[in-house]
């Protein structure tokens, strides 16, 4: 379980010229800061615009209850995803990171507010969103980066909808879910050679899998992204060349590689 009052809060101020390099913005070190100070059992990994639904706490504290689960919760070496949907519509709201939108994104305050009653707060919410088609998966012309979700049978609901689902089968090396896990002196940390945008969260996933993490899939609960354009730290990773003549996009790539590489090499 999470609470509010069990979690430091650090609050971090750089001068903004610091990072207006984004491809140099350290992630992986701030989420390795982040998961030190957590003081529950278990935390979710997840970015700051995916908004978990309502129940999602409850749920996870309700099964950590149940005997036929003590073992899911007590082990340290299992992972529970949490599927992602996106509400993909057309919006003003901004995301303050781009330069050319911050001040549109300070003159909009009340759009975003009224963005932000839209997100479903609940599997009907999210039902009646994915049938008036403003509401999909995630990411979901990258089918490897959350396919192996398998959405057709979380929306369809397993035992009962409520309890959890082993992956037995990986579709894609590129797997890359939001998931919940226990804070343990066993799980590997992010490594904090990623930075900026591009690759820093399934170079973690990865590395639990060749641990030997075991994968479940939450039923009714779920994570929403919030909608808002392009940030400046993905069109820098798209497009922006370094002093090397390369796109972060193409460092972060064959850091990626070298990193799985070293992860085959040892299992």
């Amino acid at each position: 379980a999470c609470y509010p009052d069990q979690v430091d809060y650090v609050l971090q101020r750089v001068k903004l010229h610091v990072y207006n390099d984004h491809s140099a913005y350290p992630v992986n070190t701030l989420r390795n800061r982040a998961i030190a100070r957590v003081r529950t059992s278990h935390f979710l990994h997840a970015d700051m615009d995916l908004w978990p639904d309502k129940a999602l706490l409850s749920r996870l504290k309700s099964l950590a209850t149940m005997e036929r689960h003590n073992g899911t919760f007590a082990d340290p070496k299992q992972a529970i995803v949490i599927a992602a949907f996106a509400r993909e519509v057309k919006t003003d709201c901004a995301s303050s990171t781009a330069k050319a939108q911050r001040d549109k994104y300070r003159t909009n305050l009340e759009l975003c507010h009224r963005e932000a009653d839209l997100i479903p707060d609940s599997f009907d919410a999210l039902k009646k969103c994915i049938i008036s088609k403003d509401c999909h998966i995630f990411d979901r012309y990258n089918h490897d980066g959350h396919g192996t979700t398998d959405y057709r049978t979380w929306l369809r609901g397993f035992d009962g909808g409520k309890s959890l689902k082993r992956i037995s089968c990986f579709a894609s090396n590129r797997y890359e879910p939001y998931v919940v896990l226990r804070k343990s002196p066993l799980l590997p940390l992010y490594e904090e050679r990623f930075t900026g945008y591009g690759k820093n969260k399934i170079e973690q996933i990865v590395h639990l899998r060749y641990a030997g993490w075991r994968f479940q899939v939450l039923g009714r609960s779920f994570l929403t992204h919030f909608p808002h354009h392009k940030s400046a730290a993905r069109v820098e990773w798209e497009e922006t060349l370094g002093s090397d003549g390369l796109t972060h996009r193409a460092r972060m790539d064959a850091l990626y590689r070298a990193f799985l590489a070293d992860r085959k090499s040892v299992v």
